[in-house]
């Protein structure tokens, strides 16, 4: 026995859908193999078309329109036949049929239409209020939070201004001591050109003193030098030549020579402070050990 495959069934199922599918797109839908229905009217039964009467299907189905609308309600008046053109005699009416009768009934058990002012409900048709502009939208809270903000932008100018007057002042105290200090450096810069003028007088003064003790004979100078104040001495015999100053010691009186020779030899108080330091800071330094 042979077993049936299901994959041939399935792939010839499929083609025969897709060719019914291309037919109902091509021929919009008349392929369908049911019979037509026929249309009845609302109330009125399952009529049957007169004889000879032909009903046409639209080729396209239509979509029916199922959004709610208003109905009117009121009632209608009907319309009369119109008269036969030039008088003559009057047009037969048309035979009511059963839907028209089963209408008429409908027609008439309708309620009347309501007037929507009477009953006070709300009219659809009516215009909308009209907005209020923007500034009447505005509460009073917010009104207040503006004003308040304007108060303290107010207040905030204020200060700007203050300070902006005080950044001003401060600049020209600032342009005013600026100056000042440049006319004290000028004064000081040239108190120091006077002063370093005057020392350099005063040094070249001295040096020519100095050369003129050294070509004195040394007894002269001898005299002199024992009734000099003993800083001057001090100060003069610093300045000359060593081997100048020895053959004028030698004549001196031997007490201002002896006060003269303790003066010289003993330590410059400027350096001794910076000789003590040294030689503290070495004590305190540790000793490195050699291997």
């Amino acid at each position: 026995m042979k077993s049936i495959r299901l994959l041939p069934v399935v792939v010839f199922a499929s083609l025969a859908l897709l060719a019914f599918k291309t037919i109902g797109l091509v021929t919009s839908g008349s392929y369908v193999l049911t019979g037509t229905s026929s249309a009845v009217a609302a109330g009125g039964g399952a009529a049957e078309p007169a004889p000879g009467e032909t009903l046409t299907i639209p080729p396209e189905p239509t979509l029916e329109d199922k959004a709610p609308t208003l109905s009117d309600g009121a009632p209608t008046m009907p319309l009369a036949a119109p008269a036969a053109a030039g008088g003559h005699g009057e047009g037969a009416p048309a035979p009511a049929t059963e839907g028209e009768h089963g209408a008429e009934p409908a027609a008439a058990e309708a309620p009347p239409a309501v007037d929507a002012v009477a009953t006070g409900a709300p009219d659809m048709t009516a215009e909308a209020p009209a907005a209020q502009p923007e500034g009447q939208q505005i509460g009073e809270t917010e009104r207040t939070i503006l004003n308040r903000l304007a108060e303290r932008r107010s207040e905030l100018n204020g200060i700007e201004g203050e300070l902006a007057t005080r950044q001003q002042l401060v600049e020209a105290a600032e342009r005013k001591l600026a100056e000042r200090t440049a006319a004290l450096e000028a004064i000081e810069a040239r108190i120091n050109g006077l002063v370093d003028q005057q020392k350099s007088i005063d040094e070249a003064q001295f040096k020519s003193l100095v050369s003129m003790y050294e070509n004195m004979k040394p007894a002269d100078a001898a005299k002199i030098f024992d009734a000099l104040d003993i800083d001057v001495l001090l100060r003069v015999a610093k300045a000359i030549n060593p081997r100048k100053m020895a053959p004028i010691m030698a004549k001196m009186n031997p007490t201002v020579a002896q006060v003269l020779t303790v003066k010289l030899a003993a330590v410059n108080p400027v350096t001794q402070p910076t000789t003590m330091a040294s030689t503290d800071l070495n004590a305190e330094l540790p000793q490195i050990v050699g291997q």
